[in-house]
Order: structure tokens, then C-alpha cells, then sequence
């Protein structure tokens, strides 16, 4: 069968499970349908040659880390490249960063059953979310090298350099009834990027939290006081009542956003990001993402300091 009909094949597959799982990132949990949705688009739709997976995957071994880690988790996959040929590929993901899947291909099977020690070179990265009504796709390069060593108790990485991710490479997302691909859906990601980027630099520099947040301490801290008027007044933090005159609103999103409360706490690129609703849809529709992107630097910190990570092979 040709990969081109393949590839359609496994994206329809893809929507028909994205349409049935689809969930509410910002509400009392944030459980999303990754597995087999996840697999169709990481085969039908990742970048190509040896910079990613382009088949099916299976899991060969798997390692997770544990709370002091983030979550991280090490998978050694193999992907079927003929009648009697596959290849390796190590997956690292973390429950800090839900969604987010980076990929290092192992040339040869050897230095994962047999040797002690073997490093990992990271070239890709695939990113998937759903919201209530929509999910967003991508992909994109990644540069860094771990070295990963055998334990008695499992594997430890360490990167001198960390994970360098490089601009969104290829994009789908869905928002209601329409679907969009190609270069318009790299438009929307990449704008939505550069102000989730900004966002979470924003946030770290604003208030002091623990490093590696669970998804109910990162929401119940950050929604509060990036959108105090979706919560309750009993829920909102210090700094609503500074200014305590509010007297201008801006209606956008179902909500009407203060504009002082913008202009007192937010900096001048991000108030009418604020006041126009754009912030509070990026919170909606990717609210993963923005996750997954305030806890980026602690994953590389993590990585740097090294992890241990324990598991059985499977």
C-alpha cells in the first residue's frame, strides 16, 4: 500500500479518536486522549527522514522518573522501516510538560540492549492538545544530546546543554467545524508561540512558585491572577484590589476584562492581549501548552543536573 494512503488512513483515525475524547484543559483536571490519537499523527504526519518517526510505533522498554524529576518518563520505541528491519528511537516525555514528545534516534539496537552507556541525540519534537471544542497539532526540531546510562535500577540522563527547541515545523489544528493545515495553521501556531513564550517568561518573573507545579497548584495560582474575573471574588489574589477603582471593562470572550487590572499588572505588549480576550483563549485552547512551556526550563535544569529514571523493560 502506498505511505501516502497509509499516512491518510492513520489522520483519519487520528479525528475520529481526537472527536471522542475531546476535554476542558482549564477545568478540575486535565485528561486528555493521547495514546492512540497521538501515535496516528506522531506516523501520518512528523518530520520527515531520519529527524523523527514517519511509521508505526511499539514499545520496547520504558523508564519513569519520579516526582523530583517532573515525571520524567524514557520510552525505547521501535518503528518497523521494513519486512525484517526496525529501528530505535528514545522518547522522552514529562507530567509537567503533558502533550509534549521528544525524539532521539538510536542507529543501532546494541547500545540500548547491551551497553552500559550510549548517548542520545535529540531531533524532533511533537505537541498535541485538546480543548472542548478543537485540538492543536505540531511539530518541531529539536537540537541537544543526553548520554544515557544504565542503572541497577533503571536509566540516568544527563545533558551538559539541555534541549534547544527550534521554531514549529509543521502544524494542524482543529477549532469547531474547521480544520485548518499547511501554512495557514503554521501562522496561527507560530503567533500563538510567541505570546505563550512571552507569557510564561512574564509569570516567572512575576511570582515565586515551586519548581515542577502539578497542573491543580499551576492552575490555581496562575488562573487567579492572570484572569481574576473567571473566578470567584473570594479566589482572587492581592493584587485585584490594587487598583481598587475599576471602572473600565473591555467585553470579549463571554467576559468583561478590566482594563485597569490590565495596565496596573500586566507589561505593555500583553494589555490588550488581555483586554481583547486573545490571552484568556490562548489559556482555553491551550492551556497545556502554556503548561508545559512555564515548566520548560526546569525539565532542561533536571536534565542538566541529571535523572534518574526507574522501569522495567516491557
Amino acid at each position: 500500500m502506498p505511505h501516502r494512503t497509509i499516512a491518510a488512513g492513520m489522520f483519519a483515525l487520528a479525528l475520529v479518536l481526537f472527536s471522542a475524547c475531546a476535554s476542558d484543559p482549564v477545568g478540575s483536571g486535565m485528561e486528555y486522549c493521547l495514546d492512540n490519537a497521538q501515535t496516528a499523527i506522531d506516523a501520518s504526519r512528523g518530520l520527515e527522514g531520519n529527524l523523527a518517526p514517519t511509521g508505526r510505533l511499539a514499545i520496547d522498554s520504558q523508564w519513569k522518573g519520579g516526582e523530583e524529576s517532573g515525571g520524567i518518563c524514557a520510552t525505547l520505541m521501535t518503528e518497523k522501516t521494513g519486512r525484517n528491519a526496525k529501528k530505535y528511537w528514545l522518547c522522552l516525555e514529562s507530567d509537567r510538560m503533558p502533550g509534549l514528545k521528544l525524539y532521539a534516534p538510536v542507529t543501532d539496537a546494541a547500545p540500548v540492549t547491551d551497553a552500559a552507556r550510549f548517548d542520545a541525540d535529540f531531533s524532533s519534537a511533537v505537541f498535541f492538545c485538546n480543548y472542548d471544542d478543537g485540538w492543536t497539532w505540531f511539530d518541531m526540531p529539536v537540537s541537544g544530546r543526553a548520554a544515557v546510562e544504565r542503572t541497577d535500577a533503571g536509566l540516568l540522563l544527563k545533558s551538559e546543554s539541555g534541549i534547544e527547541r527550534l521554531p514549529a515545523h509543521r502544524a494542524r489544528l482543529r477549532a469547531g467545524s474547521k480544520l485548518l493545515s499547511g501554512d495557514r495553521a503554521l501562522v496561527v501556531i507560530k503567533n500563538r508561540q510567541e505570546r505563550i513564550e512571552a507569557l510564561a517568561e512574564f509569570m516567572h518573573g512575576k511570582k515565586e512558585t515551586a519548581e515542577n507545579p502539578s497542573w491543580t497548584e499551576f492552575e490555581s495560582v496562575w488562573r487567579s491572577f492572570l484572569f481574576p474575573e473567571t473566578v470567584s471574588e473570594k479566589k482572587r489574589g492581592e493584587e485585584w484590589k490594587n487598583p481598587a477603582a475599576k471602572t473600565k471593562f473591555s467585553r470579549a470572550e463571554e467576559y468583561s476584562w478590566s482594563e485597569e487590572y490590565s495596565d496596573a499588572v500586566f507589561p505593555a505588549n500583553m494589555r490588550e492581549l488581555r483586554k481583547t480576550g486573545a490571552l484568556w483563549r490562548d489559556w482555553l485552547e491551550a492551556g497545556p501548552w502554556i503548561y508545559a512551556e512555564y515548566n520548560w526550563t526546569a525539565f532542561n535544569r533536571a536534565l542538566e543536573r541529571g535523572v534518574a529514571i526507574e522501569g522495567k523493560k516491557k
